[in-house]
């Protein structure tokens, strides 16, 4: 019976000890810095600045598109390591133009949009893919479309075509 009520508090106490330190306010003179990967080294040597532009380019969406509430772009540019940039535009971005039946995005990725602590090493290989997701969830590429091509660092003149449809 003493072990049924002890039991609780016991546990109580190694959780409220499990918390680490309490809480601290922020502090309204301390603003954030800007790029959260301002600093972040290139292997190659090269210090990105931020907000310059790494890649940069055009992906034009044609076909029988499924267009809904939260159809949106990805784009990523992947390594041999995964994911390095991604960024994400819904279609009432101001980056996404409807021309009649297609829709023509301009893209630009820059270090804030890094998956990784690091960028690649400058000899790796790299591949930009942009992909169409009616449902809005990248898992979820049933009536998508999607293109991938590689690419190399500095690249502002991308261009893609995707086609959707059945």
């Amino acid at each position: 019976m003493k072990t049924a009520a002890i039991l609780p508090s016991l546990l109580l106490g190694l959780l409220l000890s499990a918390c680490g330190d309490p809480p601290v306010p922020v502090d309204p003179q301390v603003q954030p810095a800007a790029d959260p990967h301002a600093g972040m080294e290139m292997p190659s040597g090269v210090q990105p600045q931020p907000g310059e532009v790494l890649f940069a380019g055009q992906a034009v969406l044609s076909g029988e598109l499924d267009v809904r509430p939260n159809s949106c772009f990805y784009v990523t540019v992947r390594s041999s390591r995964g994911a390095w940039l991604v960024r994400r535009y819904g279609l009432g971005d101001a980056e996404v133009e409807a021309e009649g039946d297609r829709r023509v995005l301009d893209f630009e990725l820059n270090v804030t949009h890094s998956m990784m602590p690091q960028a690649p090493p400058a000899s790796e290989e790299l591949a930009i893919k942009v992909s169409y997701v009616p449902s809005g969830f990248v898992e979820d590429t049933q009536g998508g479309a999607e293109a991938i091509q590689p690419v190399t660092r500095g690249d502002l003149s991308i261009r893609l075509e995707l086609v959707a449809g059945p």
